[in-house]
């Protein structure tokens, strides 16, 4: 008869191969489970409660920059009437076929990213011509869908203002960082 506990159950020596087959598979099943979970842990990005603002904040300045590039290319091509007061006369060509429309938020709703944008401040010289604009992107809800207002004007610079007012944001003039 064997002697201590080399026969007990649970113990590596035992010699009832269901007992050690069991004790594996459950080793096994939570080994795989354990590894799954710090997986998912580590896959999992992090939350950012602002995330969403951020995205949008970024977006919006980013098509502050190609409304500068449309109104450029609107002046260009209309010399007597110089820079556009309005959204949809930035509209440029597309071409035949193409589906994606990067700029289609101009001629809907304008607003884009949880942003709304019009252009503002136009003036003209004695001519008639439209020689200065400014842009300005506000966010639809303050704190919801962006922290900040976004400006610019027809020299490309853009600023910001953390108020949510556009008008401060053309009069103070804070660049971005």
């Amino acid at each position: 008869m064997p002697q201590g506990d080399e026969l007990q159950p649970g113990n590596d020596n035992d010699p009832n191969p269901v007992r050690k087959k069991s004790r594996f598979r459950l080793v096994m099943v939570l080994g795989a489970a354990l590894a799954v979970i710090v997986i998912a842990a580590l896959s999992v990005p992090e939350l950012d409660i602002h995330r969403r603002q951020v995205i949008n904040e970024v977006a919006t300045v980013t098509r502050l920059r190609r409304l500068n590039q449309l109104q450029n290319s609107y002046a260009a091509s209309h010399p007597t009437k110089g820079f556009a007061c309005q959204l949809p006369k930035l509209k440029p060509a597309t071409p035949v076929g193409d589906t994606y429309k990067q700029d289609e938020f101009l001629f809907t709703t304008g607003s884009q990213n949880g942003y709304k944008f019009a252009v503002t401040g136009c003036r003209t010289d004695p001519n008639g011509v439209v020689t200065q604009y400014q842009f300005t992107a506000v966010p639809l809800q303050l704190g919801i869908t962006g922290f900040r207002v976004f400006c610019a004007d027809q020299t490309g610079a853009m600023w910001y203002d953390s108020e949510g007012s556009a008008e401060n944001c053309l009069a103070a003039r804070k660049p971005l960082p």
